[in-house]
């Protein structure tokens, strides 16, 4: 849901009762879906890091949480609309970040990586 909008999301789900001022972060953490999630028996979900604060509130500390949007702060955030730099998104309590653009489009994607984990084992 990193590039969605309300507008879509609706017509995508195929309905209008979402209601008005609904943001996708706010369906992202509602209580009920993770709830579920975990007794349905899995260990985490993909989540952007604006929701991780409130799905480890709601889900504690043993629950995975991925975290795709990941951007540089040079990068351009594409068609991403909920984009956090990897160390935020560590510092906020994501357990595995999704690296994509940032690497592919490098010139040297091994020095991204490589200054990514310098970066993040420092802090």
């Amino acid at each position: 849901m990193s590039s969605i909008g309300m507008g879509r999301l609706r017509f995508e789900l195929r309905t209008s009762r979402l209601k008005a001022g609904c943001s996708t972060a706010e369906l992202a953490t509602r209580p009920l879906g993770h709830a579920i999630s975990q007794s349905a028996g899995l260990d985490g979900v993909v989540c952007y890091a604006q929701e991780v604060g409130s799905l480890r509130a709601q889900c504690g500390d043993k629950f995975t949480l991925v975290t795709p949007g990941i951007r540089l702060p040079d990068d351009d955030a594409g068609d991403q609309r909920r984009v956090v730099t990897p160390w935020d998104a560590v510092a906020g309590g994501s357990n595995y970040l999704v690296v994509g653009r940032s690497i592919t489009a490098a010139i040297n994607p091994t020095d991204v990586i490589d200054s990514i984990i310098s970066r993040l084992t420092r802090a």
